[in-house]
Parts: structure tokens; C-alpha cells; sequence
């Protein structure tokens, strides 16, 4: 990560995206912005939606996807309503991503106002204090 600016960390099917692929821990440590995943074979907008989808969930902050299978599936551009759909997806559709930082999750305490702390992004954009409501 202290060579680059953004890392490929996940390439490959649609359904290998969706059944096996899983973010490393150390991932949640950088911004989404540094993260790029390419998925293809992803057939129709449905599908597409849910890589967007599954790409936020792992931190992926930049994804490209395409409905063009192997060998190359990097040799065309998409459809336009496959396109006009992609785009719809990855705008700002789903609500900030929050990482507990403390306590841990599955931790247990007695204290009665304990002291919750987490990150909050929605790469993006660049959140002020202000901008977190509680």
C-alpha cells in the first residue's frame, strides 16, 4: 500500500466475486478509494447491481464491471442500458459504511455509559464531524 495509490485487490467472475471472494482485515484499514475490483460475466443489470453492491460491503471504493466473458472480457464497453444502470448503482445509493472501532464487536461490558467510537465513511465524499448526526 506504500507504493501505490490504488491497489487491484479482486478480479475475476461474477460468481466467484459473490461466492469466495473475501476482503482481507486489513483492507478496512485504508480508504475505499484505494481499492479497485474488476468483475466480468456479470450478465445483466441485476447481477451487476449486486457486485456494486457486495463491492461496499468489502471496501472497494472503485469497480468496473462487465457483462463480456473470457478470454478478454476487457475488449468492450458495455451496453447502454447496462451502462446507465451501472451508473445509477454506484451513485450514492447506500447509506454510510460504519466500522465499530470500540468497543469490539461481540465485547461485552458492565459500564453504563460506555464510550462507543467508530469510523464512519461514504467514499466519495469526505465527511466533516459536522456532517454525522447522532
Amino acid at each position: 500500500m506504500s507504493v501505490s495509490d490504488i491497489v487491484v485487490n479482486s478480479e475475476g467472475s461474477h460468481e466467484k466475486y459473490l461466492s469466495s471472494y473475501s476482503a482481507q482485515d486489513w483492507v478496512k484499514g485504508y480508504d475505499p478509494g484505494r481499492f479497485r475490483h474488476l468483475v466480468y460475466d456479470s450478465p445483466d443489470a441485476t447481477m451487476m447491481k449486486q457486485d456494486v453492491a457486495a463491492s461496499k460491503g468489502w471496501n472497494a471504493g472503485l469497480i468496473y464491471v462487465t457483462a463480456d466473458v473470457l478470454p478478454n472480457p476487457w475488449d468492450t464497453l458495455p451496453s447502454v442500458p447496462y451502462f446507465e444502470a451501472k451508473k445509477q448503482q454506484a451513485a450514492d445509493s447506500t447509506a454510510p459504511l460504519l466500522t465499530p472501532v470500540s468497543p469490539k464487536p461481540g465485547a461485552t461490558t458492565h459500564d453504563r455509559t460506555p464510550l462507543v467510537r467508530a469510523r464512519v465513511t461514504d467514499h466519495p465524499y469526505d465527511l466533516l464531524r459536522d456532517d454525522i448526526r447522532l
